[in-house]
């Protein structure tokens, strides 16, 4: 699932996604939400672009924010040709958050773009400047979601544990199950709250794989299946 929003069939997935995070008994309607994965390649960068223009289409006001600094693609996604992004702000003590966000062709959404590489990112992404960020944007957006790296990086732990809910996505006939389970507790350890698992590229009708999750998993109602 690679691409933005461009059929019925697509609009109704990401429907249904947003629909059963804003459901989730334990976590109540989520402003902060990360999405993560596993491995590179999981398809979770387009997942949130997909998912923010879902959140649009209600009328609400999103906010992606690209946390992959050496390889994040938003900016391609939206054709936003902006140098400068979320490194930027984290290596400034003082900055205007307004001056880094990127209006995008769809409306309500728009974009923090990854800015430039750095060496040290897991360093920067510290809680005090991640809780000023957030506190600085949550009066401007409705939905703010964080494209993060895989889950196995501190940074990506970082975010996990300062957002409402954090959304694992693996991909059909690549991730290993017992590989989800332990970036799962991984997660959980640092105080994240996972909304729910989107399993990429997941062929239709397969039952017994939907079965095979949701038992490994204690069948935790908060796992859902796309």
């Amino acid at each position: 699932m690679e691409k933005l929003e461009e059929s019925d069939i697509i609009r109704e997935f990401f429907r249904g996604i947003r629909t059963n995070i804003e459901l989730n008994k334990k976590i109540k309607e989520p402003k902060t939400i990360l999405i993560t994965s596993i491995d590179r390649g999981d398809g979770k960068s387009y997942i949130t672009s997909n998912l923010a223009i879902s959140y649009a289409n209600i009328q609400k006001k999103v906010l992606i924010i690209d946390t992959v600094i050496k390889e994040g693609i938003q900016n391609e996604i939206f054709k936003i040709d902006s140098p400068k992004g979320l490194s930027d702000i984290l290596t400034n003590e003082k900055y205007e958050v307004s001056d880094y966000i990127n209006n995008t062709y769809i409306n309500n959404v728009d974009i923090i773009c990854s800015g430039k590489e750095l060496t040290k990112i897991a360093d920067l992404i510290t809680l005090s400047k991640l809780k000023i960020l957030i506190n600085k944007l949550k009066d401007m957006y409705d939905v703010i979601l964080f494209d993060g790296t895989t889950s196995i990086e501190n940074e990506t732990l970082t975010i996990s544990s300062q957002v409402d809910a954090t959304i694992i996505v693996v991909k059909y006939g690549k991730t290993k199950l017992r590989d989800l389970e332990k970036n799962k507790k991984n997660i959980e350890k640092v105080g994240g709250k996972i909304s729910g698992v989107i399993i990429n590229n997941l062929p239709k009708n397969n039952i017994e794989l939907k079965k095979r999750f949701n038992y490994r998993l204690k069948k935790e109602p908060k796992i859902r299946i796309t």
